[in-house]
């Protein structure tokens, strides 16, 4: 089966494609970032364009699948993917994009082959060891814990009851800028504060190599929402584990769940934060999906043969509440499919940082 995208609006095609739609290749790991700096220069777009550092954004773009014959009667304000059986995560890409100017329309045909996530994967005899990941929840320089009540900057403290959250589209990058992407059925997982176990993962199979970052997304992007059932079980199964972390009214997953109970000058009383959206399916919606990179340079992944190397990643609970806005809980005590939950993705996606073991 193909996947379709539709550009909805002409005028967002522009902002769709070259900035959102390079953001969302690079973080699904379909792109490399010197094929996509090549494809901007082709394009004589500035490296310097916001593509380079745009959030994931599937703005005026609606998914559905068709099948190959309908796939062929493409409009020119239309792409479709369709995953190759060729290793785990590797597209072909026929891209046809609509540029309006006033009147002017400008075609822009342009014809991707990009096998293995823009680098070769693993061979049968290539050394190949593992990566187990520790999330520590930390809050400022004290230790996170639920139940526990925290002083704010502002005046306020919260108490957290719940904090749940999905990380995805895992990517480990090389010193040289090279990346290594773990095969993306296997990379989503489902941090849960009262579940110690899922608070450490692992990843088997990555190719021996120092790597000196590592590159997730916060929630669940917009492709695999937007695949059937049987493409999303385990971590996404809307029937079991992901039954509360999902919304049947919506058709969308919620990507950072986070209750419990505030104080402030002026009162008290409970908070709420379910935050999602990942752009919209038949219409332009909310995108709370973000993109995070934590720098391993401190401390670079080792991966030997056969060996398993620790990385431990702290996730810092304050900057949900203080990371690129600060904002008072009082007045925002409660938010879901509402514009400020784009200022909540923003500050969690400032969560994490590597935290470096002796």
């Amino acid at each position: 089966m193909f996947i379709m995208i539709d550009v909805l609006k002409i005028e967002d095609a522009i902002f769709s494609v070259n900035e959102s739609f390079f953001d969302w290749a690079l973080n699904i790991g379909c792109l490399s970032n010197s094929t996509l700096k090549a494809l901007l220069s082709t394009w004589g777009i500035k490296r310097t364009h916001p593509a380079l550092r745009a959030p994931l954004s599937m703005r005026g773009m609606r998914i559905k699948y068709c099948t190959p014959s309908e796939a062929e009667e493409l409009t020119p304000s239309r792409f479709a993917c369709h995953p190759s059986t060729r290793g785990e995560l590797s597209y072909c890409l026929l891209i046809f994009v609509c540029l309006f100017m006033k009147q002017l329309i400008m075609l822009l045909p342009l014809l991707l082959f990009l096998h293995g996530c823009g680098e070769d994967p693993a061979g049968p005899n290539a050394s190949i060891g593992s990566v187990n990941i520790t999330i520590k929840h930390v809050f400022g320089d004290k230790d996170f814990a639920l139940g526990t009540s925290y002083s704010l900057p502002n005046g306020e403290s919260i108490s957290c009851s719940m904090l749940r959250y999905y990380l995805s589209n895992f990517r480990f990058e090389r010193a040289d800028g090279t990346m290594y992407t773990v095969p993306q059925d296997a990379s989503y997982v489902l941090i849960d504060m009262s579940t110690p176990s899922s608070l450490n993962f692992s990843f088997p199979n990555i190719p021996a190599g120092t790597y000196t970052a590592v590159h997730f997304l916060v929630g669940v992007d917009s492709l695999r929402s937007t695949m059937g059932l049987d493409k999303r079980m385990g971590v996404l199964d809307v029937g079991a584990a992901a039954q509360d972390m999902y919304w049947s009214w919506n058709q969308g997953y919620i990507h950072f769940k986070f209750e419990g109970s505030y104080t402030s000058p002026n009162g008290s009383g409970d908070m709420r934060y379910h935050i999602g959206g990942f752009g919209g399916y038949s219409s332009k919606t909310i995108n709370c999906v973000r993109s995070v990179k934590v720098d391993l340079s401190g401390k670079p992944c080792s991966i030997t043969s056969n060996q398993s190397t620790a990385v431990h990643i702290a996730a810092d609970v304050q900057k949900i509440f203080t990371g690129k806005q600060a904002f008072s809980v009082a007045t925002n005590n409660s938010v879901m499919f509402a514009p400020f939950a784009t200022t909540l993705a923003d500050n969690y996606a400032t969560m994490f940082s590597h935290l470096v073991k002796d």
